[in-house]
């Protein structure tokens, strides 16, 4: 019956240390989904902006309008200009956007040296002459 005392305590101390970096790993995955489904919704909302701006007054506000609303829709605080890569095509009548964000810090993994996620996204949308635009993929 001695040998038996104690091993509550040994189980207990072994499960909880793997217990707190499974919840971690979890958090900083939510993290990234969260951060992948905002670089979707940014690189949708670039296109469509790009290729309203196309039908409307042209390459220029094209690109424009596409880089203005992909870098309202910041993601997560993390895209810079530089992440955001526009594509206008006036002979298709698409745009296209690629988003790129860098460093997304999750709460556990920066503990770790972790430098960050990098999540990204692409886009393109089409325009008809009556100005109706949609996601192409």
């Amino acid at each position: 019956m001695r040998a038996r005392r104690g091993a509550a305590l040994l189980l207990f101390l072994f499960i909880i240390p793997v217990a707190i970096v499974l919840g971690a790993l979890v958090i900083d995955l939510g993290i990234a989904f969260v951060a992948r489904a905002e670089a979707v919704r940014a690189a949708d909302g670039a296109a469509l902006a790009g290729a309203l701006g196309l039908h409307h007054h042209g390459l220029d506000s094209a690109y424009a309008w596409a880089l203005d609303l992909a870098l309202r829709n910041n993601i997560m605080g993390r895209l810079e200009p530089g992440g955001v890569q526009v594509d206008a095509d006036t002979l298709t009548r698409t745009v296209a956007v690629q988003v790129r964000a860098e460093g997304i810090p999750g709460p556990f993994s920066a503990s770790w040296g972790h430098p960050g996620t990098t999540v990204g996204a692409r886009a393109t949308a089409a325009v008809n002459d009556s100005g109706d635009v949609r996601l192409i993929r």
